[in-house]
C-alpha cells in the first residue's frame, strides 16, 4: 500500500479522526512541530481517571442544564408539562387567586380583570388536575 505524500494524513487529529479506531493498533506520527506523538489506547490508569471525569460530569445536574439551555431547540419541551408536579399548596393559591378574579370580573366587568381570569384559570384547571392523577396513582 503505497504511504501518503510527506504532510498529508500526518499528525495525531488526522490519524485518531480519519476512520482509526483506537485500541486497535498504535501509530506512531509526527505533528506539524516534528514530535512523535502515538494515538491509540490511554493505559488503564488513565482511562480510569478520564472515565471517573465523565462520571462526575455526568452527574453535575448545573452542568447538563446549562448545557441543555446552550443550544437552540427547535420544538418546545413538552415532557417538562408533563412531569409538572405540583404542591396543594400552588394549587390552593391559584384556585383562590381565580375565584378572586372570577368575583371581581362579575362584579367590576373591567375588561382587564376578565383577562386575568381567562389566564389564570386554565393553569388552575390544570394544576388541579395533576394533583388529583398524583393523588389517585400513590
Amino acid at each position: 500500500m503505497p504511504e501518503p505524500p510527506s504532510g498529508a494524513g500526518t499528525g495525531a487529529v488526522a490519524g485518531r479522526f480519519a476512520g482509526s479506531s483506537p485500541g486497535t493498533r498504535r501509530k506512531d506520527s509526527a505533528d506539524s512541530r516534528g514530535a512523535t506523538v502515538t494515538t491509540g489506547r490511554l493505559p488503564d490508569h488513565e482511562q480510569r481517571i478520564l472515565d471517573e471525569m465523565e462520571r462526575a460530569l455526568r452527574r453535575d445536574r448545573r452542568l447538563a442544564r446549562r448545557m441543555r439551555s446552550s443550544r437552540p431547540r427547535r420544538r418546545p419541551d413538552l415532557t417538562r408539562v408533563t412531569h409538572y408536579r405540583p404542591h396543594v399548596l400552588t394549587v390552593s393559591l391559584l384556585l383562590a387567586m381565580s375565584i378572586g378574579l372570577m368575583v371581581t370580573g362579575i362584579v367590576t366587568s373591567r375588561p382587564a380583570v376578565i383577562w386575568a381570569f381567562a389566564a389564570v384559570w386554565p393553569l388552575a384547571l390544570f394544576a388541579v388536575f395533576r394533583l388529583l392523577c398524583r393523588w389517585t396513582r400513590s
